[in-house]
């Protein structure tokens, strides 16, 4: 009886720091929350929708394996104890061309994303709150994994999704000075400032 209970302490002081040292480097599972990301993850569930449950790749995020057109998952920049889920739009060195934030143009830092949702009229993202610094970074969305019948890879940027804004990859020799170009009137002469968003 001694033996047996022995036995059970020494599993379970190998087995849960192995099952935390894989959950925290290599993956995990997430539940949606929200309908932000729909059609692409259901987390709503009026209507009799189920959420999707989706496998986190925590190894890809700590390696900054992260593509434009990617899902991922991070703390909020504004509550750190809340979770979000958005997709990759830019990276550090695209410019950002968005109406609805308070600067219309911005240069994205190094270190830092630009996140939006794939259901524009339900998102809280980057126009709301700016860049995100990719310390903030969780997991990076790879596949769902439940119900059974949604199974499957989530894709990069699909093209039923469109974006709120437009990214032009620039140089850093393009900013110089502080300033851009013109994006939506390209040989216009216009420019627009963009110095407090560059380091």
């Amino acid at each position: 009886m001694l033996r047996a209970g022995w036995t059970s302490v020494k599993f379970v002081a190998v087995a849960v720091p192995a099952s935390l040292l894989f959950l925290d480097n290599v993956g995990s599972v997430a539940r949606v929350h929200g309908s932000s990301m729909m059609p692409t993850l259901q987390g709503d569930r009026r209507g009799g929708g189920r959420r999707d449950y989706v496998w986190l790749n925590t190894f890809a995020v700590r390696r900054f394996q992260v593509e434009r057109g990617d899902v991922v998952v991070f703390s909020s920049p504004t509550d750190p104890s809340k979770i979000l889920i958005k997709r990759v739009t830019a990276l550090e060195g695209d410019v950002v061309h968005s109406p609805t934030y308070k600067q219309n143009y911005v240069l994205i830092k190094r270190g830092y994303m630009w996140m939006e949702g794939d259901n524009k009229e339900m998102s809280m993202d980057s126009h709301n709150f700016g860049q995100i610094s990719r310390g903030l970074l969780l997991g990076k969305v790879e596949y769902i994994i439940w119900p059974p019948q949604r199974w499957g890879r989530v894709k990069a940027l699909p093209e039923t999704v469109a974006t709120n804004a437009k990214v032009t990859k620039r140089t850093m020799a393009d900013l110089a000075g502080g300033v851009l170009e013109d994006l939506e009137n390209p040989g216009s002469g216009h420019i627009v400032s963009i110095a407090a968003e560059c380091k």
